[in-house]
């Protein structure tokens, strides 16, 4: 399998709250060849989200603390884009994935380009935060341009088709990944190294791409809302991310999903439960 940014697959988790599709990087995930992941949403930022910039330097410098990373409105942001790294080089590892595909120009994903300035943003030579972190442990990370090369795109697809497995959805904290509300997790560490045999897994959070902060406040179904112990109604952003995962779904053909019980979004009647179990795809909780 291949990591790929969710904005390049269409899902609208930019910046600004939108996404940069890219037909060869969504052929790829048609193909049960790539999911996509977010570090920006890894790392507990919202969506949408204030735009950053690196203040000197690029990703590199970010990771020998010599740096950080401000937002438009002044604040400091380095924390949470460390977090993002960190998180998604764990996927990584959990999964055995050793190639990724990243969004030019990001703060966090730009490999080669990336976003600077000491006063407004601006596009500089060098990586993102999370590609510098990657590349540190030896991981292979392109461009989504280097697809344009029609050589590089079919050797991608042919490399990843020898050992193709049927995709499966599971929750993201499912894999040991702190992204519940309480920026926890939990891991079935044997049932989750079985499915590993049998299936490629494409972990997700409903409740992160519905544009939820991590950490964020405790919510409960109540009459078919998602009431918030704050009483906010918290409908909308959890049906938006169930709608986020189901497009995925159907885009990769999966079938299968394991999602965390418990959850008012993966759990019995949850939202996104709810939305899979209705396009015919088998809901198993974790």
């Amino acid at each position: 399998m291949i990591i790929v940014s969710a904005c390049l697959a269409g899902i609208p988790c930019n910046y600004n709250g939108e996404a940069t599709p890219d037909e060869r990087i969504i052929a790829l995930i048609k193909d049960g060849l790539a999911f996509p992941v977010c570090p920006e949403v890894l790392g507990g930022l919202t969506i949408s989200r204030s735009r950053t910039r690196i203040v000197e330097g690029d990703g590199h410098i970010i990771l020998e603390r010599k740096s950080g990373l401000v937002t438009a409105d002044g604040r400091d942001v380095t924390k949470q884009f460390l977090k993002g790294a960190e998180l998604t080089l764990k996927v990584l590892r959990l999964l055995g994935i050793d190639t990724v595909v990243f969004k030019q120009d990001s703060p966090s994903c730009g490999c080669g380009r990336t976003l600077g300035g000491l006063l407004e943003p601006v596009r500089i030579k060098g990586d993102g935060v999370t590609t510098a972190f990657l590349k540190k442990d030896g991981i292979s990370v392109f461009p989504e341009e280097s697809l344009a090369d029609d050589k590089f795109f079919e050797g991608l697809r042919i490399k990843h088709s020898k050992d193709k497995k049927e995709p499966v959805l599971i929750s993201m904290c499912g894999l040991g990944i702190p992204c519940q509300y309480r920026a926890r997790s939990f891991l079935r560490k044997g049932f989750v190294a079985k499915l590993k045999e049998k299936y490629a897994l494409c972990p997700l959070c409903p409740e992160q791409f519905g544009g939820m902060p991590t950490p964020r406040v405790a919510c409960c179904l109540k009459r078919g809302r998602i009431i918030g112990k704050d009483g906010e109604d918290y409908t909308q952003p959890y049906r938006l991310g169930a709608s986020i995962v189901l497009d995925f779904a159907k885009m990769a053909g999966i079938k299968r999903a394991y999602l965390k019980k418990g959850s008012p979004s993966c759990g019995v009647g949850g939202i996104t439960r709810k939305m899979l179990e209705g396009a015919g795809i088998t809901v198993h909780l974790l």
